[in-house]
């Protein structure tokens, strides 16, 4: 059974275009037949499966749904760094590595 994609779409950014992007990747999965939603990380309930496809670093991990730090729950997550990867703070690879152990994470 074919997995959901969540791309969060709330984005602080100065010109506007993590937003952008985000709907662009929602509507490009939709297009090759993916079911892909957007996901607003503080209003809508938190997924519990599926793929969070999320850009940059969001200002807390605690904002990302819970069950991607449930051991077994199945739950991944997949990072795209838009900006240059050392703006990546350390804090959140350790604070994913201390919960999880990174199983369920990968950096692009």
């Amino acid at each position: 059974m074919p997995e959901t994609v969540w791309i969060p779409y709330e984005y602080t950014s100065q010109f506007g275009l993590l937003g952008a992007m985000a709907r662009e990747l929602q509507g490009a999965f939709v297009a090759r037949g993916h079911d892909a939603r957007l996901l607003s990380l503080t209003d809508d309930p938190p997924p519990r499966t599926g793929i969070v496809l999320f850009m940059n670093t969001p200002s807390s991990i605690d904002l990302l749904p819970a069950a991607l730090f449930e051991r077994g729950s199945g739950m991944r997550a997949v990072q795209f760094m838009v900006d240059h990867p050392f703006a990546l703070p350390d804090e959140l690879i350790d604070e994913w590595s201390r919960r999880v152990g990174l199983e369920n994470y990968r950096l692009c």
